[in-house]
């Protein structure tokens, strides 16, 4: 199978998405390393996009709207690969609803596994479509930021965005 990277300079940076035909797979951070974001998904066999296809457009059209607070969620064909467990954490993260925040053990709660809240933290590292699958919605208990790939700072930065009540 035949992966394209395709870039797109957003509002908030450089964005790098890995597609095919069909789904997209992964979304980097605005403006992620290209390198680092290649690296992590290394076992993909990426042909680099000379001209972008109707899917990325689509991607990056709706990341725009998403940007410019015109789009709350999105509507994108994805797949990640990953355990049953973090299929489960990824699909209770699309249904918090923008300007919302939950806690780690909020999701644990709603995927059936109370005490997997670290695991829950694992999972969303493992996230490969932030911001489409929004993994900077989950905070601590005490509505604290914690972990986020993208760091504290973009953490804080999206959900400002998004109008969420946190605590820094």
């Amino acid at each position: 199978m035949t992966y394209y990277l395709a870039q797109h300079q957003s509002a908030w940076g450089e964005l790098y998405l890995l597609h095919d035909q069909t789904y997209i797979f992964a979304l980097s951070l605005p403006d992620n390393n290209k390198q680092t974001f290649l690296d992590r998904h290394s076992q993909f066999n990426i042909i680099e996009e000379t001209k972008p296809n109707t899917l990325s457009q689509e991607c990056f059209k709706q990341l725009d709207e998403y940007f410019s607070k015109q789009r709350q969620t999105f509507t994108l064909p994805t797949q990640q690969k990953g355990t049953a467990f973090e299929q489960k954490v990824w699909q209770a993260l699309t249904t918090i609803p923008l300007g919302s925040t939950v806690s780690y053990k909020n999701i644990a709660e709603k995927i059936n596994t109370p005490k997997a809240y670290r695991a829950v933290g694992m999972a969303n590292n493992k996230n490969s479509l932030p911001i489409i699958i929004p993994c900077h919605r989950v905070i601590g208990q005490n509505k604290k930021l914690t972990g986020y790939a993208g760091g504290l700072a973009l953490k804080q930065k999206l959900l400002m965005h998004e109008q969420c009540i946190f605590s820094a």
